[in-house]
C-alpha cells in the first residue's frame, strides 16, 4: 500500500472579540444603547469614541490625529503619542585663522635675496673680467681674423639655466573655507527646518487631540458597559472610569 505524508500547516489562532454593550448619552439627549466587538473593554472604549467623532466640532481627522484622540480618550493621563525623533544638527564651521609671518623671517629673507643678488653681480663680473682678459693676443694670427673673432654671448643660456621654474597656482584657503562654510550652513538650516517641522506638527497632534478629548467628556456621559459571557450567556457589568493601563514587559518565548 502507498504510503502518504501528510504535512501539518500551522496557523496562528486570531484572538477571541469579546461582544460588549455600551449605555450613553451624548450632548443631552436620550440614552443610546449600542454593541461593539472588541478584544477588551478599553478597545470597546475606542470604538465608542471613534463612532463619537461625528458629534464633536472642526473639519475631518487625519488617521493618526484620529488614532491620538481615541488613544487619549482611552487613557486618560497616558501619553498617547511618541516624540518624534529629531535630525542631528551639524555643528557651524569655524572662522578660518589667518596666519601671518614673521617679520623677523620676512627681513632674513631681504637679506638673503641681496646677497644672492650681490653675489650674482660679482660672478657676473668675474666672468666679464675673464672673458675680456684671459684670452692673450695670438702672434701668429692676422689681425684682421683677430677683429673678426668676438666671444660668445652666453647671456641667453643663463638665463635659460638659472631661470626660475613656472609657479604653481595653489588654490586660496579663504575661498576653499568660504565654500565648505556655505555647504554646512545649508546643512544646518536643512535639519533645523525639519527638526522644527516635526516639533510642530507633533504639538498640533497632542493639542488637538486633548482638545477633542475634553470637548467629548462635555457631552458624553457613560452610564453602563457590560461584557458578554458567552459561556453562561450572562452579561457581566465593567466599572467605569477604567484603570490606568499599565504596560507589560514583553516576554521572549525560549526557542
Amino acid at each position: 500500500m502507498p504510503s502518504f505524508l501528510v504535512s501539518s500547516i500551522k496557523r496562528e489562532r486570531e484572538p477571541d472579540l469579546n461582544q460588549f454593550r455600551i449605555e450613553y448619552v451624548i450632548s443631552d439627549d436620550i440614552p443610546v444603547e449600542t454593541y461593539f466587538m472588541a478584544l477588551n473593554e478599553r478597545e470597546a472604549i475606542k470604538m465608542l469614541a471613534r463612532s463619537c467623532l461625528k458629534h464633536l466640532s472642526g473639519g475631518k481627522l487625519s488617521d493618526q490625529a484620529v488614532d491620538c484622540f481615541v488613544d487619549a480618550f482611552a487613557n486618560p493621563g497616558q501619553p498617547f503619542l511618541e516624540a518624534p525623533e529629531m535630525l542631528t544638527v551639524p555643528e557651524p564651521l569655524p572662522d578660518l585663522e589667518v596666519v601671518t609671518e614673521n617679520p623677523i623671517k620676512n627681513e632674513d629673507r631681504q637679506s638673503t635675496g641681496e646677497t644672492q643678488k650681490d653675489s650674482g653681480e660679482v660672478f657676473a663680473t668675474t666672468e666679464d673680467d675673464q672673458s675680456e682678459g684671459s684670452l692673450p693676443a695670438d702672434p701668429f694670427r692676422d689681425s684682421s681674423d683677430q677683429k673678426e673673432t668676438k666671444p660668445k654671448d652666453k647671456t641667453s643660456d643663463e638665463q635659460n639655466v638659472f631661470a626660475a621654474p613656472p609657479k604653481e597656482t595653489k588654490p586660496d584657503p579663504a575661498i576653499e573655507h568660504a565654500e565648505k562654510k556655505q555647504v554646512r550652513d545649508e546643512e544646518i538650516i536643512l535639519a533645523t527646518t525639519e527638526n522644527q517641522r516635526r516639533r510642530e506638527e507633533f504639538e498640533n497632534l497632542c493639542s488637538m487631540a486633548l482638545s477633542r478629548v475634553e470637548e467629548l467628556n462635555l457631552k458624553l456621559s457613560i452610564l453602563k458597559i457590560e461584557e458578554h459571557n458567552r459561556w453562561s450567556d450572562e452579561w457581566n457589568c465593567v466599572p467605569y472610569p477604567l484603570p490606568n493601563e499599565t504596560k507589560e514587559p514583553s516576554e521572549h518565548p525560549e526557542e
